[in-house]
């Protein structure tokens, strides 16, 4: 925010924004959220997550069962070590909130919450997929073109201007701003800058060149950057190894693939 004094600006926020009901609002929005245990005083190091490996089992036809032969519930130790963090930025213009050369407080708080409201949707719906479903927003619809053209599958996930980035088959990335989404048919324009026209290429197959891939059909969207740094999703941890992407191992702990009936 250019030439606006950084401790008034500061001042304005403590006074004027409550992070405590941000917070709340946040939550409403976010099943996971709602329904979790946070534990808000982490700040690294290791969380120990404990968790069953075995039931209690000894169950025997037509009497009782050898005490050296009862079996127990058991339990394994598994932990969480890297902080998976997401941050949601806002840009206000200090000409939106002066007057005459001066900062207008009731500008400032008539233009924040209406932002915020934004950005807290936006926020809580991508990391509520995030989390639930797996690591990405959408999967592509139809393949991209040379001009950043390409459909996605559910368009309401997605807004004007938003930053996103799709990663091919053969793992390459495209990072780029959403300049157009059709609602009805989920046809959306990728460009290279904010509020820019120039489109991504899409349709070439050249690895490390920024905002060149092969994308396709089936090909996954992601919040910026949530192809490689990412929440553990639900999904992966309740499915065994090996289906819809679960992996071998949960927080440090190896984990064999099971029957899902």
């Amino acid at each position: 925010m250019s030439g606006l004094p950084g401790v008034h600006y500061q001042e304005m926020l403590n006074e004027h924004l409550a992070f405590d009901v941000l917070e709340e609002e946040t939550k409403k929005q976010s099943w996971l959220l709602d329904n979790c245990t946070i534990k808000k005083d982490w700040r690294g190091g290791d969380i120990i997550v404990p968790f069953k490996a075995g039931k209690a089992s000894t169950v025997t036809m037509g009497g009782l069962a050898e005490t050296t032969s009862i079996s127990r519930s058991s339990y394994v130790r598994g932990k969480v070590s890297d902080m998976k963090e997401a941050y949601g930025s806002l840009i206000i213009y200090e000409k939106d909130i002066t007057i005459n050369g001066a900062i207008d407080e009731q500008s400032f708080i008539k233009i924040l919450p209406d932002q915020l409201d934004d950005l807290k949707e936006v926020f809580a719906q991508g990391i509520s997929l995030q989390v639930l479903n797996g690591n990405h927003l959408d999967v592509v619809k139809t393949s991209g073109d040379a001009s950043g053209n390409f459909a996605v599958t559910k368009p309401h996930r997605f807004t004007i201007g938003q930053k996103v980035t799709m990663v091919s088959g053969s793992g390459d990335t495209a990072t780029g701003f959403i300049a157009s989404i059709n609602v009805n048919t989920g046809a959306c324009v990728l460009v290279t800058t904010p509020h820019g026209s120039t489109g991504c290429k899409l349709d070439a197959d050249d690895a490390g060149v920024a905002t060149q891939a092969d994308i396709d059909a089936g090909d996954k969207i992601y919040l910026t950057n949530g192809d490689q740094h990412n929440f553990t999703s639900l999904m992966s941890q309740l499915l065994p190894s090996g289906i819809h992407g679960a992996p071998a191992a949960l927080f440090g702990q190896p984990r064999h693939a099971r029957s899902l009936r």
